[in-house]
């Protein structure tokens, strides 16, 4: 029996078999399980989003995302391969994707601009809006507005947000003109219109 037991100390445990015991353990062996490869890989994820997004909240909560990735995918991963690499390009990825919103929010706010990429290195008024400032604003808006600038910040196209949402193009671009000049007002209050 005694040789059944795991060991207290988690950390004597290697990778491979933290991930195993995620997997099958008990729910408390699980949770526990989970706990320390989020403890051990937790550095993994900042450091490979910051690599990125060269930002410490930023890079936090795309390592934070990261984490509940490994929580929501535990069953998946191949014990056999290093945790560290799955963590790396997960968070690499994680941060990618936040990288592209936050210009979409850019391109959102400017009204303009085609190509996402050449915004990294723009001056606007709005580089010194932070995704979390946008969003609290976004929230401000009417819900019909809401609900197509979310859309179009995730990346959907106008057709297909007409179609889920039962508009016209047209009205779908109304609403979002309508939200870009609320939005401009509320972020840049000195922008001449």
């Amino acid at each position: 029996m005694e040789g059944d037991q795991p060991p207290k100390d988690l950390k004597l445990l290697t990778d491979a078999k933290l991930v195993v015991r995620a997997q099958l353990g008990s729910a408390e062996q699980r949770e526990e399980a989970i706990d320390e490869l989020s403890e051990r890989f937790g550095q993994v994820a900042f450091r490979s989003a910051m690599a990125i997004l060269h930002n410490d909240d930023a890079a936090r909560d795309a390592a934070q995302e990261t984490l509940v990735r490994l929580l929501i995918r535990i069953d998946t991963l191949d014990a056999s391969r290093p945790v560290r690499s799955w963590i790396a390009e997960v968070a690499r990825n994680v941060a990618l994707d936040r990288r592209r919103a936050g210009g979409r929010m850019i391109l959102f706010c400017e009204g303009g601009a085609e190509d996402v990429e050449a915004l990294e290195d723009s001056k606007t008024p709005y580089d010194q809006v932070s995704h979390n400032e946008f969003l609290e604003a976004v929230k401000t808006l009417p819900l019909k507005q809401q609900v197509v600038v979310e859309r179009t910040i995730l990346g959907d196209e106008v057709a297909d947000i007409a179609v889920d949402l039962g508009l016209t193009k047209a009205a779908v671009y109304e609403r979002l003109n309508k939200a870009k000049k609320e939005l401009r007002r509320i972020l840049n209050p000195n922008h001449d219109e």
